[in-house]
């Protein structure tokens, strides 16, 4: 996304996002947080736009063989999902993350700059507090463990437990996110404790099967492509849509007990194998693409006129670049419009109007890729926690 203030947007906010969460080598990737940190200016777009999110007009809610389909929202600015919930009365949104394995909401008491829109504990219609505290190290967060009802679309569960925040919340969109990652071996502090919403629902019945799918429709840049409208963006609760994709649903065991960890047989660049074989974690959290940074230097540099402009690569927007990845034989294209990011033109580094900045950026060490938005735009997934299992298949033709 292209913003007045002389920064990437999408990227470097996602980037702040594996910072915030303990990914320390990416520390170089916050000029977004450094920016809005010490503009008044950059303070209040972030608040503005990061609490914004948009959804595809024409949604009709279907309910289909095994699951319902719920609408899911689009944030321009950060480049990620979020479902609206309806918790202890009060209607907010949260990110979808299937990296994160639990349900964390802002608290009234949460502060920094991603406490835009906190859960009211004093307000909600019901709420229980355990007089426990939660503290993950991992994502440097900490709050109260507490319940209240919720309401997604007409489906409801009793008394789910998440963690209500009251420390320094980073760089944020929306109230918190819905943790849909694997449920961790570590267990929880609560022993009847939800850690997703999703589990709470197939406990008390109220969806069929302990899975969800998701179709993720693109999010134009607004400032790249002015005329382009949101694409529809849809989560199956308890089960799968057979509209949403062409061909077969293809499974594959998950490989990690805390992560939807899969293996990368291979990546094609127009049409060249690169011999590449790593493991994949699926993370909605992020918009973007995030691997090791010898695989990142590989990557970027066959993408036809890419350019290293300082810590990342750059190449003209309307690239027509080619890139799959090859898993489980299955070959999953990328569409070459979701490769790069829109940028800011005031910084002097940045190349005139025409480039963008690539989606795919330099991670940790290891054999380890992240898989955000860049690649579920292209496909549909099936998080099977059952059966321990992703699915994957071609998404189906998008609608606006």
């Amino acid at each position: 996304m292209i913003v007045n203030c002389g920064l990437v947007v999408r990227g470097i906010s996602v980037a702040t996002k594996y910072k915030k969460y303990g990914r320390n080598n990416l520390n170089s990737h916050n000029l977004f947080n450094r920016y809005v940190n010490t503009s008044e200016s950059g303070t209040s777009l972030y608040q503005k736009l990061s609490s914004s999110f948009s959804v595809a007009d024409g949604f009709i809610s279907q309910n289909n063989i095994e699951g319902s389909n719920i609408q899911l929202y689009a944030n321009e600015f950060t480049g990620t999902y979020a479902l609206q919930m309806e918790i202890g009365g009060q209607k907010l949104d949260f990110v979808i993350d299937t990296l994160e394995p639990t349900f964390w909401v802002q608290g009234d008491k949460c502060i920094g700059l991603g406490c835009v829109i906190p859960f009211n504990q004093s307000g909600a219609t019901s709420f229980y507090d355990s007089g426990k505290r939660y503290d993950d190290k991992l994502y440097r967060i900490s709050g109260e463990i507490v319940a209240s009802d919720i309401n997604i679309s007409g489906k409801k569960a009793k008394n789910v437990f998440f963690n209500l925040i009251d420390t320094e919340v980073g760089l944020f969109p929306g109230s918190g996110a819905i943790g849909m990652g694997r449920i961790s071996s570590q267990g929880y502090p609560i022993s009847n404790s939800t850690p997703s919403p999703i589990l709470a629902l197939y406990q008390q019945k109220v969806i069929k099967n302990n899975l969800f799918s998701l179709y993720l429709g693109r999010i134009p840049d607004p400032f790249k492509e002015p005329d382009v409208p949101i694409e529809q963006s849809l989560l199956t609760l308890g089960g799968i849509d057979t509209t949403l994709y062409t061909g077969d649903i293809n499974y594959f065991s998950v490989k990690d007990k805390d992560n939807w960890e899969i293996d990368l047989d291979d990546v094609i660049i127009n049409g060249k194998k690169l011999g590449i074989k790593r493991t994949i974690v699926l993370d909605t959290g992020s918009p973007n693409i995030f691997i090791p940074p010898e695989d990142f230097t590989t990557i970027n540099k066959l993408i036809p006129g890419a350019k290293l402009l300082g810590e990342y690569y750059m190449f003209p927007c309307n690239t027509n670049a080619n890139v799959s990845f090859i898993i489980g034989g299955v070959e999953y294209k990328i569409n070459s419009k979701d490769l790069g990011s829109g940028y800011f033109t005031s910084d002097p580094r940045i190349p005139p109007d025409g480039w963008c900045m690539s989606s795919i950026y330099p991670g940790d060490k290891g054999t380890t890729w992240y898989f955000g938005g860049t690649f579920f735009r292209s496909i549909y997934a099936v998080f099977d926690y059952e059966n321990s299992r992703v699915g994957l298949a071609h998404a189906a033709p998008r609608k606006n």
